[in-house]
């Protein structure tokens, strides 16, 4: 699949995702999934904005029998979703890169047994917004607060509530996490410098997310990313953001190495 075609498909789910995140909204009210509990919990509870947040997302089965739970209970074909809200704020739809993509044929099922519990992870940090701007405004405004916008995901410091869903085979039960909080703040010194980089740039936060860009690895675009990264982990070595940068170019790396003995790129 080309990655023309997927973000072409990505745009149609993208769209699909904003007819159906008031129903699904609403949907949080009906019965839970029988048996199963949902809990989030975080790496740690101090980020700095930039930072991936890594969650695992336990479920379980706190029932007295066995239960059922979608056999793709993650966030990668979308039975399990995550919202964000500030500390005073209502929550909005977090999506990171590729969530709510995979699919999965025939679905099916998997069974936990009393006490049983299944974990997935979920990491946070560069969400993919919905375009728009092709919708009414009315729709617009339906929209506008229940949606994260494109790029990093937290850009303010604060405090930030995090919930889950967990969604059942069929997405008619829903069952709801308890929130979980985290501190976000705000760098200093040089750490202030290169966040302020990274957050200018349109691009910085999926390949710090993925570790490759949006569009094609050798795009204008994509080069650009990849020079001022460069330049960041090159002229502030003890940033607590150089590590990370380090690793996601390392990443692009290989992967342009693996292009380059496919015969897909010659540069």
């Amino acid at each position: 699949m080309t990655t023309a075609f997927r973000e072409l498909r990505r745009a149609a789910l993208l769209a699909m995702l904003g007819l159906m995140v008031l129903s699904r909204a609403a949907g949080a009210q009906s019965a839970p999934v029988e048996g199963v509990a949902i809990e989030l919990r975080p790496d740690k509870r101090i980020y700095q904005l930039g930072e991936p947040v890594n969650l695992e997302v336990r479920i379980a089965n706190r029932s007295s029998r066995a239960v059922a739970i979608p056999a793709a209970a993650d966030v990668w074909v979308g039975h399990v979703e995550v919202f964000i809200a500030s500390r005073s704020g209502d929550y909005a739809q977090y999506t990171g890169p590729g969530w709510g993509l995979h699919d999965v044929i025939g679905g099916g099922t998997r069974i936990l047994e009393q006490g049983q519990e299944w974990t997935t992870p979920a990491v946070i940090l560069y969400n993919h917004g919905l375009e728009t701007r092709h919708l009414s405004p009315a729709a617009r405004a339906d929209l506008r607060g229940r949606l994260l916008d494109s790029g990093f995901a937290f850009r303010s410091p604060g405090a930030y509530r995090i919930k889950a869903r967990l969604h059942g085979s069929g997405f008619t039960d829903v069952t709801e996490s308890d929130a979980v909080e985290i501190v976000v703040t705000q760098p200093q010194g040089i750490d202030r410098t290169v966040w302020n980089a990274l957050n200018s740039s349109p691009h910085a936060a999926y390949f710090l997310h993925t570790g490759g860009p949006k569009a094609h690895p050798l795009a204008a675009t994509s080069l650009t990313t990849v020079e001022m990264l460069e330049q960041l982990a090159s002229a502030y070595p003890s940033s607590r953001y150089a590590e990370g940068i380090r690793n996601r170019l390392d990443a692009f790396e290989r992967t342009i190495e693996r292009l380059r003995d496919r015969g897909l790129v010659t540069q």
